[in-house]
């Protein structure tokens, strides 16, 4: 099985527009096992104004996970309400195993 991913690189990002990048086995079953606990059914997603996320800081960054075409997390990082820590740190886990540091930038 290839597992891999697309990392679309924004204003703020190292490099702009879309890079694909590839996971072996081990690092795809890492990253699900670390986005399972807040993997939604269907959309989910948390933006400054909305509940859960009533007030938040300017020019935090934005983070979707896809799984498939179906289920759908749409989170600012600046959502730091108590709970929206868990789901924070799980993307945080998750990010630090992608590949795409160099990409990202800090």
């Amino acid at each position: 099985m290839e597992a891999g991913g697309v990392f679309r690189g924004g204003q703020f990002s190292r490099v702009t527009g879309e890079r694909r990048f590839a996971l072996s086995p081990d690092q795809y079953r890492a990253i699900a096992s670390a986005l399972a606990p807040i993997r939604p059914k269907g959309e989910q997603a948390l933006y400054p104004g909305q509940p859960g996320c009533e007030q938040a800081p300017t020019d935090m960054r934005t983070i979707q996970v896809s799984w498939g075409d179906l289920d759908r997390l749409i989170f600012y990082t600046g959502c730091e309400g108590p709970g929206n820590l868990r789901i924070h740190d799980a993307l945080l886990k998750a990010e630090q195993l992608l590949p795409v540091r160099a990409l990202a930038g800090n």
